[in-house]
């Protein structure tokens, strides 16, 4: 992870390639205690105090200054066993890789039912020794219409292109600001 921050400013976190035998002050964090949160740490950098490694919900990493207090922004991340981390999925995370790959293209829902993930996802989160029927399914893509498109009538399913997602955002949009939201 590397950023650029100066003083009493923020700086998107890239992934970058690290650079055997190269060190650069831009790259470098150091964990400490949480004080708010029991085994939990907070990253500093090394390389300007009081700046923090931050998530911004839903999906934004930064490096903020502590005192600029932002609403929802989260400092302190607690370590966990990789194998516990299945349990905090949401269904969409195990459906969308099967299909994001034939976007657009139906396929029959027995492809989604059938994958190793999603049974894996239904006996270990769910606590379900079976996945669900055809009519589950069907209510699940119903309520997430925006990105998932379902025949009942031949079993079919398929990830909504990218045009006609917006499309349908658009469509369902109510006022001029969640026009602006799409």
């Amino acid at each position: 992870l590397s950023f650029r921050v100066g003083a009493d400013a923020e700086s998107e976190v890239i992934l970058t390639e690290a650079e055997k035998g190269k060190r650069t002050e831009n790259v470098d964090f150091m964990a400490k205690e949480s004080p708010e949160y029991e085994g939990a740490f907070r990253f500093e950098t090394a390389c300007r105090r009081g700046h923090y490694l931050a998530f911004l919900p839903p999906c934004e990493l930064r490096v903020v200054p502590l005192l600029n207090e932002e609403l929802g922004r989260i400092l302190d991340f607690m370590p966990l066993e990789f194998s516990a981390s299945l349990k905090y999925k949401d269904l969409e995370e195990v459906l969308r890789p099967i299909a994001e790959p034939k976007r657009g293209t139906w396929m029959p829902l027995s492809a989604l039912r059938e994958a190793p993930e999603v049974a894996n996802y239904f006996k270990k989160v769910m606590k379900q020794d079976t996945v669900w029927d055809a009519e589950d399914f069907a209510a699940y893509f119903e309520g997430h219409f925006v990105d998932w498109d379902y025949k009942a009538t031949t079993a079919e399913v398929r990830l909504r292109p990218v045009e006609e997602r917006l499309g349908q955002l658009l469509r369902s949009s109510r006022s001029t600001e969640d026009v602006a939201l799409a």
